[in-house]
């Protein structure tokens, strides 16, 4: 009995050991987004043993697997549309899907929800909705991250334990371009609460001086940038001032 029971266990061993072996796959981006000129570009897929091959890939594009490394190459797309459709890589029993989109030239790019981003100095996330039908380039700077993803610039940064953070982010789609201005806070100037400037005292922020004497006219306030003397119409030189003058806390520099 004993021989019969390992008999038929070393027959289970044997016939799973022959079937189809199980990958836990991963990539570390299984989304590739070409421009309409085309490229080559590769994923690396995680977690096999180098047995993989090409399941099923469209037919506007190459796709080949050498080891565990999937090389895709697409040509120009002169369809006038958005190309999109997926690449299945399959390794022994297990596969996985990466997701191809190839942009056209662009016709048009537009920022609907505006072109400002603030963050809080505790960090975060944010995207603003991006419509083309092009293929989208976006250029950050230091202290955020920019990338764009299903249609949306999405801007992200750690928390902010500096001077506040302001930056241009330029998203570009063919011809066309775009800029995104993000201010990440920061450590602020408590008096004139991080914008350099407070109102001018002299003249209550209006920029102009009431003649006092006479009650008819007015100077351009000296406190805050301002000149000369207007009365029914301004006088040779006159200039109305800004309304605000230098932070005396932070000399201007808003921290």
């Amino acid at each position: 009995m004993k021989n019969l029971f390992f008999a038929l266990a070393l027959v289970g061993m044997v016939l799973t050991s022959c079937g189809p072996k199980e990958f836990h796959l991963s990539t570390q981006n299984a989304n590739r987004v070409f421009s309409e000129k085309g490229q080559t570009d590769s994923v690396v897929s995680n977690g096999s043993d180098g047995t993989c091959e090409i399941e099923y890939a469209p037919e506007w594009l190459n796709a080949e697997v050498n080891d565990s490394v999937v090389f895709i190459t697409l040509k120009a797309n002169d369809t006038g549309k958005i190309r999109k459709d997926v690449v299945v890589v399959k390794c022994g029993a297990s596969n996985i899907g990466i997701n191809i989109e190839q942009g056209t030239k662009a016709t048009h790019l537009e920022l609907p929800n505006g072109n400002k981003i603030k963050l809080g100095k505790e960090g975060g996330t944010q995207e603003l909705v991006i419509v083309t039908d092009g293929f989208v380039k976006v250029k950050g700077f230091d202290g955020v991250d920019a990338k764009y993803e299903n249609g949306k610039l999405i801007v992200s940064s750690p928390k902010n334990e500096g001077n506040r953070i302001k930056g241009v982010i330029k998203i570009t789609a063919g011809e066309f371009s775009k800029k995104v201005n993000v201010t990440v806070e920061g450590k602020v100037c408590p008096t004139c609460k991080g914008t350099g400037t407070i109102r001018c005292k002299a003249c209550g922020g209006k920029g102009i001086v009431m003649d006092r004497e006479y009650n008819i006219g007015w100077y351009g306030c000296p406190a805050c940038g301002g000149r000369g003397y207007c009365y029914r119409v301004p006088g040779y030189g006159y200039r109305q001032g800004k309304g605000k003058v230098t932070c005396p806390t932070c000399k201007g520099k808003g921290v």
